[in-house]
């Protein structure tokens, strides 16, 4: 199991998105949303595309002693949304597009200013529920 995490590769992460879904709005152009979604959903692709843009930004690594999967997991749940936000899009509720793609904006902002991660929170609630459920089957067996 790797037990590091690039922490400068998170703050990358989430200044893109803090500055690109705004950028989205104000300019009117939601295929920014669904270019955000396809490198969020891209770690699970075999290519993860944020990691490639922060390598030719020439962000130096910040090693940190740190489970990766939180943070792969809070990713993965920002794209969901990111991904909604774009269906939203293309099937006119621009609307509802743009509060999914705010939603996101405000927990990467939350994360980027406070280190409080919502997804990393919701992953360590799973595992805690998911060890509650094996231990309870193997009490009842």
């Amino acid at each position: 199991m790797q037990t590091k995490t690039d922490g400068n590769q998170l703050r990358f992460n989430q200044v893109l998105l803090v500055a690109l879904i705004p950028l989205a709005l104000l300019s009117a152009q939601p295929w920014i949303v669904g270019g955000l979604f396809v490198l969020m959903l891209s770690q699970h692709l075999g290519f993860d595309g944020l990691v490639w843009l922060k390598q030719r930004f020439r962000v130096p690594k910040q090693v940190l002693d740190e489970d990766p999967r939180p943070h792969r997991f809070a990713r993965t749940v920002g794209a969901i949304f990111l991904g909604l936000a774009s269906l939203s899009f293309l099937l006119g509720a621009v609307p509802l597009g743009w509060a999914l793609g705010f939603i996101v904006v405000l927990l990467a902002l939350l994360n980027l200013t406070t280190r409080i991660c919502v997804g990393c929170f919701m992953y360590f609630q799973f595992r805690m529920l998911q060890h509650r459920f094996s231990r309870q089957e193997t009490e009842n067996v």
